[in-house]
């Protein structure tokens, strides 16, 4: 009877030191800090101290305060698989070949109608029409639900992505920015083509290249349901880091803004480095996105970052919005 109890209290003891232990490496795991990621490699192409104010209140600054960040790989193209998707759009020919000092080997379609470029180490694909200029068609007055069915259509009938990998993130209807030779957002009424921008249905946000204006997946659509123009990164085994890293709240965002990069000014063909110091005399930033950024195409992570917008006044220059990118993560 005595050994017995000697065996219950010698068991008790160490069901004691083994919760002790337990509780007490929980503890030293709980306390331990979670380090934040390298930061996301953006360019910073504008030398001086940026004129930047912000005139987002904290109530506007609606964001989570922790996101975790993306895994993926580059979902490369075959030339088989380019080759298929060439003759999907009414490609007849064999491609041309040739090697980017950056992103290797390319083939090419190209007929007096469209192109096709498919980069295989990048997963990219790039289609547009021959129009030097953005054609003018009849105006269908096509429903934002048509819109986004002809550019889906368009990215799942020619074997580019599947249906069920994207959604929609936005229409943007845009015209010809005459200064700067690209597009600029207008109202519906104006609109010579709709942006119909996509992301991977894994992710909260859309996913952005360096370039603010060019989404990793986007169709642009003419007012008769034409496609004008069409690109898309492929990305595979994407997911979501276990770890939850803390983002940056409104008082963090107003302390690091001189972290903040400049990428775009728009409303004009300017190129950001060749501006002095004092060429660029206000940001007055008036819109905020939360947004996972593909900085490179050897990155292994997307990174949540924010997009900040607003009018800006350059010197010398048509250009009046500025687009920046700021780390999210704390």
């Amino acid at each position: 009877m005595k050994k017995k109890k000697k065996i219950l209290l010698v068991l008790g003891i160490l069901a004691i030191a083994f919760l002790f232990v337990a509780y007490f490496f929980l503890k030293q795991k709980e306390e331990q800090p979670v380090l934040p990621p390298p930061k996301p490699q953006i360019p910073s192409y504008f030398k001086g101290i940026l004129p930047i104010q912000l005139t987002i209140t904290e109530k506007e600054f609606e964001f989570p305060s922790e996101s975790p960040v993306l895994s993926f790989t580059v979902d490369s193209i075959s030339k088989n698989e380019a080759s298929e998707i060439a003759k999907k759009l009414g490609f007849e020919k064999e491609p041309g070949e040739f090697e980017d000092i950056n992103e290797g080997i390319k083939y090419f379609w190209s007929d007096d109608k469209s192109s096709l470029v498919a980069t295989p180490k990048t997963g990219k694909i790039k289609f547009n029409l021959s129009s030097p200029k953005v054609p003018v068609v009849a105006n269908k007055q096509l429903t934002d639900s048509s819109i986004t069915q002809i550019a889906t259509d368009f990215l799942v009938n020619s074997a580019i992505v599947e249906r069920e990998k994207i959604k929609l993130t936005s229409i943007i209807p845009q015209k010809e920015n005459f200064p700067s030779g690209g597009l600029e957002t207008t109202t519906r009424e104006k609109a010579k083509v709709f942006q119909v921008s996509f992301t991977y249905t894994i992710t909260d946000y859309e996913i952005l290249t360096i370039d603010p204006s060019a989404p990793l997946i986007f169709v642009q659509i003419l007012p008769d349901g034409s496609v004008y123009s069409m690109e898309a990164v492929r990305l595979k085994n994407i997911s979501k880091s276990q770890t939850l890293y803390e983002l940056k709240s409104y008082e963090d965002l107003k302390s690091s803004l001189n972290e903040a990069r400049l990428i775009s000014l728009l409303n004009d063909y300017i190129n950001i480095s060749d501006l002095a110091p004092e060429d660029i005399k206000s940001i007055n930033i008036d819109k905020i996105e939360l947004v996972y950024l593909l900085d490179s195409y050897s990155s292994k992570e997307l990174q949540p970052v924010f997009l900040l917008e607003g009018p800006a006044e350059v010197v010398g220059s048509t250009a009046n919005k500025a687009l920046l990118y700021l780390p999210a993560i704390k």
